[in-house]
């Protein structure tokens, strides 16, 4: 008895382990993909607010996220323009801006302080465009509070069906022992007669 109770409780292990490890990569990817997305998406828009740099007369659309467009006219003058969402006459948050890409050495990248994605671009001016990525990462936070829910309820319908599938596994080992043991009495019994 305590032998098929190992291999049931082995059995439910190594089918949990499984589903777990399977539901692991899955929600990974489906998580990556969907950042990968949404940052593309973000780059791809920032692109088309910021125009080619020095421009004059851009007609910018109309996007629902807080985006800021700094960018260094003839005189060498940084000039802003943007959403409402942003006071572009606040010069300590613009310089503290300019002073955060500044230490950062790349094209584009992520402003934790302010959070901010970036993007740099370079023509006859120097231009940076800035978006606020709150939606962004609430998006990608309510996935992951979905996928921990699919997963909790993922892994108790599994562990209930592993159950199952152990005892219906077992079942002919059971019987066997059931024979092998009522051979060994009747053996016995026959024996001692």
């Amino acid at each position: 008895r305590l032998v098929l109770k190992k291999l049931r409780v082995k059995f439910i292990c190594f089918t949990m382990a499984l589903v777990f490890v399977m539901l692991c990569i899955i929600f990974g990817m489906v998580y990556g993909f969907t950042a990968d997305n949404l940052e593309n998406d973000s780059l791809q828009m920032m692109r088309t607010i910021g125009g080619p740099p020095g421009r004059k007369e851009i007609k910018r659309p109309e996007i629902p996220v807080p985006y800021l467009i700094l960018e260094k006219n003839n005189a060498g003058v940084w000039v802003a323009q943007g959403s409402d969402y942003y006071d572009l006459e606040d010069q300590a948050f613009l310089t503290g801006l300019l002073d955060a890409v500044s230490r950062e050495d790349a094209r584009s990248g992520i402003l934790e302080a302010y959070n901010m994605r970036y993007q740099r671009s370079e023509g006859p001016f120097l231009q940076y465009v800035f978006m606020d990525i709150s939606a962004e990462r609430a998006t990608l936070q309510d996935l992951v509070g979905t996928c921990l829910l699919i997963g909790v309820i993922s892994l108790v319908l599994f562990f209930g069906i592993s159950v199952l599938l152990a005892r219906w596994a077992t079942r002919p080992v059971e019987a066997a022992w059931e024979q092998q043991k009522q051979f060994v009495a009747d053996a016995s019994h026959e024996l001692k007669t």
